[in-house]
């Protein structure tokens, strides 16, 4: 993996991001996943079929983290802002379009997707006790994030007061008020989005990985957990130790492994 483009994405040293610090701690949860997914991808290459499976939903972890950044600094354009944003959640989609699904994950309709991350979201929710989305909020996501997903191709764009809807290419004609930080966006659909998704990945790509490869799976997952805990999350400890932050109790939920240096610091 790139180091330079490592660093300069990294969540704790983006401005974009506003106040909200669980969306950092979402997108550092996110880089783990991303190097676990490239280190489990090496494991499985002699696997062909379910190396290439795990490689659609891993490459998609990268841009799920990297459009969302660039989304909040182009904030003076809301057009592209909004562009990057949607491509940021489907994205993030895509990353479940692979789990749980052996065969036809091309054929998964988006509200079936749709409704399966945010069950997952719920679930994360419900085992935890600092998720920042409340349990009656899901609902409403899950209604209205097709609009963000298609805002491109509707007719009309909800913005706000739900009475005030505006065409899409009005969006590029005016400044609209509200609309100069993605991080109330990101935070109400990306950030569900992602966590019930990275959740399915984890089930899927770890926990069920037996049922992919057989027997060989323990050896594999035994090398990878070991270089997790003594390796990569000894890393992010320091990381997190530098930036002066701590995971919240969803986010160690979240990552995988249960041998993680993170939960003591």
């Amino acid at each position: 993996m790139n180091e330079g483009w490592l660093n300069r994405s990294h969540p704790y040293l983006q401005t974009g991001y506003g106040e909200q610090d669980d969306l950092r701690h979402m997108d550092f949860v996110l880089m783990q996943f991303i190097a676990i997914g490239n280190e489990l991808s090496l494991k499985l290459k002699p696997y062909e079929e379910v190396h290439n499976r795990l490689c659609e939903s891993l490459n998609a972890m990268i841009p799920a983290l990297t459009h969302c950044q660039q989304a909040a600094h182009i904030k003076q354009e809301p057009i592209s802002m909004l562009a990057l944003f949607r491509d940021s959640l489907r994205s993030a989609l895509r990353i479940a379009q692979y789990c749980e699904y052996s065969t036809g994950a091309e054929d998964i309709t988006m509200p079936d997707l749709i409704s399966k991350v945010v069950d997952s979201s719920i679930r994360l929710a419900r085992g935890t006790t600092d998720y920042p989305i409340q349990q009656e909020l899901h609902a409403f996501i899950e209604e209205y994030l097709p609009r963000y997903l298609l805002y491109d191709t509707n007719l009309a764009f909800e913005l706000g007061d739900k009475t005030a809807l505006i065409e899409p290419y009005q969006l590029s004609l005016k400044e609209i008020v509200g609309l100069d930080n993605i991080a109330g966006l990101s935070m109400m659909f990306r950030f569900p989005v992602l966590a019930g998704a990275l959740r399915l990945w984890s089930r899927t790509w770890l926990d069920q990985l037996p049922e992919h490869i057989g027997a060989d799976a323990e050896d594999i997952l035994d090398q990878l957990f070991n270089k997790i805990s003594n390796e990569l999350y000894v890393d992010s400890a320091h990381a997190l130790l530098n930036f002066d932050k701590e995971l919240p109790e969803w986010a160690l939920e979240l990552l995988p492994s249960d041998t993680m240096p993170l939960s003591g610091l």
